[in-house]
């Protein structure tokens, strides 16, 4: 009896043993040995346990990441799939329980560049929290701003604005119409609608700042964060009275510190702005149309259109926050579009992110290689005023393309910046440089 009670007891011990060292070689960025060690956990679990026990869930879900690492897709789909089987049968089909594997098969479907697969995965992750936590309640909201940063992301912006005014609907539904729990879904609503090229994203960081003045008790950091989004928010409008205003405001209320950190050089805003004004305005498209009898017509292309037409050189450029957004654009399937684009397009460029397609058709040959454009850096030095304004655009490398560097220049010269400051006072940045990167 003695003998028996031993061994089960050691064999109950074999698992986490396993799964300790499974997660250190995995942590160790040891992928190999981490799947060796995982795949021992299972067998001895399987042995000890049974195939369908709840625990073989934890190595399964290690092993599926080691198998990503190491690109073995189809071994890490496997892993995941019989993991979520083990989810279900422990918390029924809306366990919360197979959302990291969902965040996986997400980042596989990317590498594999299949961007509507991916975003099928984010859908059904937030419908697996919303089912769980209930669509109106808090628990919701960190499900709500996830799949808003990923329609963000992949430019599905109408949706993400959605999402961000479901957040507010919710924090105003429990805690009053004053809370200040808006300001994050504030603030990325007026970022989206820059993006978009709509009204208005002062009026967004406006009512945002009523909420701040009218809440005394607000961190100064708060307060001074939105100071920045409402200054951010007039250098784009163009109101640079105002913008001068309020950055002085969030200077006032920094640590020495972090002044440094937000003024000491110019700072990209996120926004959205078209190329060759003129030329696009005075330009008419128009693409044959049939009908269900097969009559056909000559419609003429809206701008929203002629934004996205492949067959055409760069319409726009995004400026990015950071440098990891995904590089597709996946049509909003809540616009309202006729015209038959492609669901998903890719995009290229950092911080001036670019369609693919368009971008191709100003680059010679030889560029449009994903490995050659790659190795394409363009250093841009310039000069940033006090109002974020752009001046003196010159290109420092000489091995771009010249059409590409032609639609640079005008990108540089159209984009805006938190301009510096010094002693609380915004000044002139002369000689800035900007690396523009195409990585694949």
């Amino acid at each position: 009896m003695f003998f028996t009670a031993v061994f089960f007891i050691s064999l109950l011990a074999l698992p986490a043993q396993a799964e300790i060292s499974g997660i250190a070689f995995e942590r160790d960025l040891e992928y190999d040995k981490a799947i060796i060690q995982y795949r021992a956990e299972i067998a001895a679990t399987e042995e000890a346990f049974g195939q369908y026990d709840f625990s073989l869930h934890a190595p399964l879900m290690g092993l599926a990441r080691s198998q990503q690492q190491q690109r073995d897709y189809a071994g890490a789909f496997a892993s995941i799939q019989r993991a979520q089987h083990l989810s279900h049968r422990q918390g029924g089909v809306h366990t919360p329980l197979q959302l990291e594997g969902l965040e996986i098969m997400t980042q596989i479907y990317l590498a594999q560049d299949k961007p509507l697969m991916a975003d099928k995965q984010q859908r059904f992750a937030y419908y697996v929290s919303s089912r769980h936590a209930g669509p109106e309640s808090l628990e919701v909201l960190p499900a709500i701003e996830k799949l808003a940063q990923w329609y963000t992301k992949t430019g599905q912006l109408q949706r993400a604005r959605e999402l961000n005014e479901q957040g507010i609907e919710i924090v105003e539904s429990h805690f009053g119409e004053n809370t200040i729990k808006q300001l994050p879904y504030l603030q990325q609503l007026a970022k989206l609608k820059r993006l978009q090229r709509v009204c208005c994203s002062t009026r967004v960081m406006e009512q945002a700042l009523s909420l701040v003045e009218n809440n005394l008790e607000i961190p100064n950091e708060l307060r001074a964060t939105t100071y920045l989004d409402v200054a951010d928010a007039y250098t784009i409008s163009g109101d640079e009275d105002n913008a001068a205003n309020y950055y002085q405001k969030a200077w006032g209320l920094m640590s020495p510190i972090v002044r440094q950190e937000t003024f000491a050089t110019p700072h990209r805003i996120v926004f959205s702005r078209p190329l060759n004004d003129r030329r696009s305005i005075s330009t008419k498209v128009f693409r044959i149309e049939q009908d269900m009898f097969g009559r056909r017509d000559f419609r003429q292309l809206n701008r929203g259109d002629l934004l996205t037409m492949e067959s055409l050189p760069p319409q726009e450029f995004v400026m990015t926050e950071d440098d990891d957004n995904y590089n597709v654009r996946i049509l909003d399937r809540t616009a309202n579009r006729d015209f038959e684009h492609e669901p998903a397009m890719r995009t290229v460029g950092t911080p001036f992110k670019f369609l693919h397609k368009q971008l191709l058709q100003i680059l010679p040959v030889r560029f449009r290689h994903d490995e050659v454009l790659a190795e394409v850096e363009m250093e841009f030095q310039f000069e940033v005023d006090n109002e974020g304004r752009v001046h003196d655009v010159e290109l420092l490398t000489n091995d771009a393309p010249a059409k590409l560097a032609r639609t640079m220049r005008e990108a540089v010269r159209k984009s805006r910046f938190r301009p510096r400051m010094e002693d609380g006072i915004l000044v002139t940045t002369k000689n800035y440089r900007l690396t523009q990167k195409f990585p694949k």
